[in-house]
């Protein structure tokens, strides 16, 4: 298809587990409590799966008799505390490796060509000049907005919605006791990350949006 993709690995290092098979690693700086909610399951971060998967890809075709049987992070975390590290369910060193899931090259091949074929379309459309691809939320790494049922009396938080009409069902039984606040999502990388968005007609149309 004529468009060439690449991408640097941080470590490839011998496998613990399998002879003769190799694991990639990525260094990354972030928060404990990030690190331990994905060490535990309790969530997934699709970007660093998204992400070690792509070089696991990379590798497999440079040295397709090179077998990798393992993906992770090594996590630096930021925030680690030494006072905390004295408790069972923390790190004990500010250093801790992250496993991630390894998908099958079938998936990883998958997921490659659908970007592809995402950045061929919206390359297109930049050349003819039409409405680009919108981000999606997860890739705006969107907070939700909330709606806030409150009290006229006093101002106080009676209860807390994420949508709009379930906060109106409750304020229309009392109207004169109860009203709305609403807190608006906010897209954090837009906001705080992306070099883009000064220029990005989604983010600037949001913008100006909100501030009519």
């Amino acid at each position: 298809r004529g468009i060439k993709w690449g991408g640097h690995i941080d470590l490839r290092e011998p496998s613990l587990r399998t002879a003769n098979a190799h694991t990639i690693a990525d260094y990354k700086m972030c928060n404990t409590f990030k690190a331990m909610k994905v060490l535990k399951g309790g969530t997934n971060d699709k970007e660093w799966e998204q992400q070690l998967n792509c070089y696991c890809l990379l590798v497999r075709r440079a040295y397709p008799d090179l077998e990798i049987d393992a993906l992770q992070v090594i996590a630096f975390l930021r925030d680690w505390s030494k006072t905390k590290a004295q408790g069972a369910d923390y790190p004990p060193t500010g250093v801790m490796p992250v496993p991630i899931p390894l998908w099958s090259e079938d998936e990883q091949e998958a997921f490659v060509d659908a970007r592809l074929s995402l950045w061929e379309e919206q390359q297109l459309r930049m050349d003819a000049g039409d409405p680009l691809i919108p981000c999606t939320d997860e890739e705006r790494w969107m907070r939700p907005g909330a709606w806030r049922v409150k009290a006229r009396t006093n101002g106080k938080t009676r209860r807390k919605f994420d949508n709009e009409m379930e906060a109106k069902e409750m304020v229309e039984k009392d109207p004169e006791k109860f009203y709305i606040d609403v807190t608006p999502g906010v897209p954090l990388r837009c906001t705080h990350y992306c070099d883009a968005a000064p220029y990005c007609d989604q983010y600037q149309t949001e913008l100006n949006h909100g501030a009519s």
